[in-house]
Formats: structure tokens, sequence, C-alpha cells
């Protein structure tokens, strides 16, 4: 799961230690195998880290992880499902490595390719980058919004967050948005897609970038579905062939893994396809979770 979290300030003023030892306190439940916490030279911003290991479980995949000799430095939480294909891409174009991580292959892309990786990119994120030529802080999220990212902008500076108590943590000024909150009371209505219950904390939509520099934002959204590339074929068979061949490579690429895989199965038909696939590429058992009740329509035994 991993937990990320990060301080920028504006205005000449100093990063301290304590605020992210505050911050990255309150996220220590998401990444029980790791921690990790980084100030820029020039103390302007910082980053923490805590680390919940799946890809290359050694200590040269810690966070925050730095590249092109300290230029970038990232946290990242989430899994880049497709990072074996970029990582040898990015090796026959002369990118060196000195881990087997995800992670690496987001900075060595993000080296190459500049904000245009995120089109590259097959998994589920949220991670920010800081570029120390460049002076400023790029943060993104994966297209469906699947790994959280939270955030607070001031005159004074740019904070964020895997959640919103790391946010409070260092600013426990933040107050409930009243108004929001009886919105949700009166007709169950949850806040839009860059809001949140808290006043001045925003959530960084899916499928969208953030940079800031010099005390300023760009938001862009670098992804959507478009509806009118449609996919045409002769027979109703190879719609079938299609799809199925796009689901197991799916499932494969989730299969990555240095710690055993399971899979969440309820009995419906998704998560019964998906480990029935699962079994197609595992010849060892594996274990599978079902949430148990006693009101028979709940069970998913």
């Amino acid at each position: 799961m991993c937990g990320i979290a990060g301080v920028l300030l504006f205005n000449g003023k100093s990063v301290e230690k304590s605020m992210l030892a505050d911050m990255s306190e309150t996220l220590k439940h998401r990444g029980p195998d790791g921690h990790g916490v980084w100030i820029s030279e020039n103390q302007e911003v910082g980053f923490s880290h805590r680390r919940l290991s799946i890809i290359d479980l050694t200590p040269n995949a810690g966070q925050p992880m730095h590249y092109a000799e300290g230029r970038f430095t990232i946290v990242f939480n989430g899994e880049i499902y497709n990072y074996v294909e970029l990582r040898e891409w990015l090796i026959r174009l002369n990118y060196q490595f000195q881990s087997t991580s995800d992670t690496e292959v987001i900075l060595a892309l993000f080296h190459y390719k500049g904000e245009k990786m995120l089109e590259y990119l097959d998994g589920m994120f949220a991670f920010a980058i800081w570029d120390e030529a460049e002076k400023k802080l790029f943060c993104a999220r994966d297209r469906f919004g699947e790994k959280p990212f939270f955030y607070v902008n001031t005159k004074e500076g740019f904070y964020f967050a895997s959640e919103i108590k790391a946010l409070c943590a260092i600013n426990p000024a933040l107050k409930v948005s009243t108004g929001k909150l009886q919105q949700y009371i009166d007709v169950n209505y949850k806040s839009g897609a860059d809001e949140t219950f808290f006043e001045d904390v925003s959530v960084l939509p899916p499928a969208h970038s953030l940079t800031v520099r010099d005390g300023k934002n760009i938001l862009r959204r670098y992804w959507q579905i478009d509806l009118s590339k449609q996919t045409r074929y002769v027979r109703e068979s190879q719609y079938f062939e299609h799809f199925y061949e796009l689901f197991r490579r799916s499932v494969a690429r989730r299969l990555r893994s240095d710690v055993a895989v399971g899979s969440s199965l309820s009995g419906g038909l998704d998560s019964t396809a998906v480990v029935c696939c699962i079994r197609e590429f595992m010849s060892n058992p594996f274990t599978t979770f079902s949430a148990r009740f006693k009101d028979h329509d709940l069970d998913e035994g």
C-alpha cells in the first residue's frame, strides 16, 4: 500500500524534519517494511515514505529514491504493472538501474520523457517527483484514482499526503467543511472530484497531474477515454478473442511480485474469472480471500 507525504515551502522557509516525522507517524500502518525521510540541501522541500515491499525487497528499492545524480527525487505509492517492458526499453536506450524496482523505472522514464511519461504507465499510482534542476514538483495520480493523493496549497507552501490525517498532523487548524458535510447528510452528496470534506484540503483528481513551481500550480488532465475510437471485427468470435488476450495480459502483469500473491474470491463472475486465469499462470497453490457473513445475502461463501 505504502504511504507518501511531502512539503514544499515558499519564500525561503525551511522544512523541518519534525514536520515530516509527524506526517509519517500517521501513515505508518500503510508501510511496515521501511521508512525514509529526505530534505533537500536548501531545505525548501522534504519527502517522507512508508514502505510496503512488493517488488525488489532490498534496500536498493527504498524511498525517497534519487536518480540522475540526485536531480530527481521521488516518493511513490502503487505499482506499475508494465515496469518490466518499460525497463527493458529504457535499457536499450542505455539507461542504467541500481535496483529491480518499478520506482526506479518511473524516475528513468521521467528523465527520458518528462511529463509525457504518464502516457506509458500501466498501473495504479500516486507519486511526487522533485526536479532539483528546474525547481519544480511534479505530482500525478493514476487514470482511475486507485491510489489517493490529498494536498493543501497556501501562501506558505504546498503539502501533500496519502491521507488527510497526515495533513492535519502539521496543520491542526484544518477544519471540516460544514457545508459539504450538511450536503452529504441531506442528499448523500459526496463532493466533487477535487473536493474533500475539509476546508482547504483538495484531492488530485484521477488521470491528472499537478506541477508546482514558484508558488504556482498547473493542473492538467493527461488521459480520458476516447469514445470515438472503436475496434471493428468481422466475426463475433474475434471480439471474444481480443478481450481474452487483454484480460490474460492484465492478470499476468499483476502477478509480478517478490512476495506471495493471492486474490479476492466472491463467487461472482469477475473474481472467479480472475482466479481461474491466475490458475493458468501459477502451478503452485495460492491463497484466496472471501468475506463470510451469517447474512446469506451478504455472504461470499
